[in-house]
């Protein structure tokens, strides 16, 4: 079987991505305040876990996923971020979450390979 029949079958769904991603955070972060201290160790964790999550509820077998992932305190302060990608238009997806609470401005994307 070929790498472009097993893709067509099992594509990145952004909009499930977007659901997996925003349910993972709501349940991590509920009552978590920002710590500059201990938010390097958060975020990893994060990221693993919604990599885990995207992966199993996709069903995503060949797929790698990347999360990249920014938590700050939220003071009242803008926020610009810029990322590149190199990807294969065909086959791999993007979904981008920009989560905010009273104590935290949170920003994650994922991109499928």
């Amino acid at each position: 079987m070929l790498q472009s029949e097993i893709n067509s079958r099992n594509k990145f769904d952004t909009n499930l991505a977007k659901k997996v991603t925003l349910e993972t955070i709501e349940k991590e972060l509920e009552n978590v305040k920002y710590d500059k201290e201990e938010i390097s160790e958060i975020t990893k964790t994060l990221a693993d876990k919604i990599q885990t999550e995207v992966l199993a509820r996709m069903n995503l077998k060949k797929h790698k996923i990347l999360v990249n992932i920014i938590i700050g305190e939220s003071r009242d302060q803008g926020l610009r971020i810029g990322t590149m990608c190199k990807w294969d238009q065909n086959n791999d997806g993007y979904a981008e979450i920009m989560y905010t609470n009273v104590r935290n401005i949170l920003l994650i994307k994922q991109k499928s390979e």
